[in-house]
């Protein structure tokens, strides 16, 4: 065995600056999610889903770090518009949910808009200063809510792959994001 085989993975710290709910893209259902952040990192921001009140099943435990949703929107003009398939590799492996999920979130949030120009599409928004700098103020008071128990869907079948915790006053186990 290499030393590389035999070292666990660093688990980043996240710490959870917001909890909120947003419609998820189709209106049908009201998604929980969080929105975290790494210790000691004010630019390593994470999202998690941990609630939806309709029957679409996503991945409770597991962060998507927002650089991951750049990542997959990288290849798309900064004014181009794109459908939520583009979100798809943010949650490779998961429920096909989960990623629409996040971006229902990220739309909550103003990180997204939807697009006047194309239906059923959606863009970045330029305008996330405001945002930004409450996000800011909050990992600067070192914010980190308690969570509320997450009940995970009754047919939900989990990856183990890439483990994670959310900082707490009992750490839980929670998967991250490898790409963030």
């Amino acid at each position: 065995m290499t030393k590389q085989e035999t070292e666990a993975p660093v688990v980043p710290v996240i710490n959870v600056a917001k909890i909120a709910t947003a419609s998820s893209l189709s209106g049908l259902s009201s998604l929980g999610y969080l929105v975290g952040y790494e210790a000691g990192h004010t630019d390593r921001i994470f999202f998690k889903i941990i609630s939806n009140t309709g029957g679409g099943i996503f991945a409770p435990d597991y962060w998507v770090a927002l650089s991951s949703v750049e990542k997959a929107l990288s290849g798309i003009p900064l004014d181009g518009t794109f459908t939520a398939a583009a979100l798809a590799p943010i949650a490779s492996g998961k429920s096909v949910n989960t990623s629409s999920f996040i971006g229902a979130a990220l739309l909550a949030e103003g990180l997204l808009v939807r697009s006047e120009r194309v239906a059923r599409s959606y863009e970045r928004n330029p305008n996330t200063a405001v945002w930004w700098s409450e996000l800011r103020q909050l990992i600067e008071c070192q914010t980190n809510l308690d969570v509320p128990p997450i009940d995970k869907p009754a047919d939900h079948r989990g990856s183990s792959a890439g483990q994670g915790k959310v900082a707490k006053k009992k750490p839980a186990v929670a998967l991250v994001n490898p790409v963030g």
